[in-house]
């Protein structure tokens, strides 16, 4: 939906308040002419605007005369001149509010500075009170109380301590190049089971 003061060739409305007052020159006048003969809605709107005008002048007041004015500018003259003003002076209470504001902040600074006593942890367990069964390697360091229940590397079984008889299968024993214990590789598939 467009709005009527968006048509193309429409006067502005300062062109309408112009040609309502009679300020318009000729050509523009001619121009607002020819819009309004088309337009009725704008028409009535510089209607309403002259009687407006005509409202306002009817009810005008008058005009003080000459010997009005003169009165005026005697009195302005003949009155003692007006003392300086002083300077305002802040009201009391910002000014309290400034000094409660510096000693609190002073009060702050003291407390900051003043040594605190050591404070002492709470015992609620100690680390004989608990038994951690498993946990992942990754949380040690979040322990708060408890020992990990492992600590380190640690070997299930030395090559000394197993001993591989027949398995029945090719199993191949390998030395990591990085460890001195040998390593049993199975096959790719499982073992069967045996009954």
């Amino acid at each position: 939906m467009s709005d009527k003061r968006d048509l193309p060739g429409r006067p502005s409305p300062e062109q309408f308040a112009a040609y309502s007052d009679g300020e318009l020159g000729p050509a523009d006048r001619a121009a607002v002419d020819e819009w309004l003969l088309d337009h009725p809605a704008d028409r009535a709107e510089v209607g309403a605007a002259r009687q407006l005008a005509r409202l306002m002048e009817a009810t005008a007041a008058a005009d003080p005369g000459e010997a009005a004015w003169a009165g005026v500018l005697e009195r302005i003259a003949a009155a003692p001149p007006t003392p300086a003003r002083r300077p305002k002076r802040p009201h009391r209470w910002i000014a309290l509010a400034v000094v409660a504001a510096a000693g609190l902040a002073a009060a702050a600074v003291v407390l900051a500075l003043l040594p605190r006593p050591p404070v002492e942890p709470l015992h609620v367990a100690s680390d004989d009170d608990i038994e951690i069964i498993s946990m992942d390697g990754g949380d040690v360091r979040a322990l708060v109380v408890g020992q990990p229940p492992m600590h380190g590397a640690f070997v299930l079984a030395s090559a000394g301590d197993v001993t591989v008889n027949d398995t029945g299968h090719d199993v191949e024993v390998v030395v990591p190049a990085d460890q001195s214990s040998p390593m049993i590789v199975w096959p790719q598939e499982p073992p069967p089971d045996k009954e």
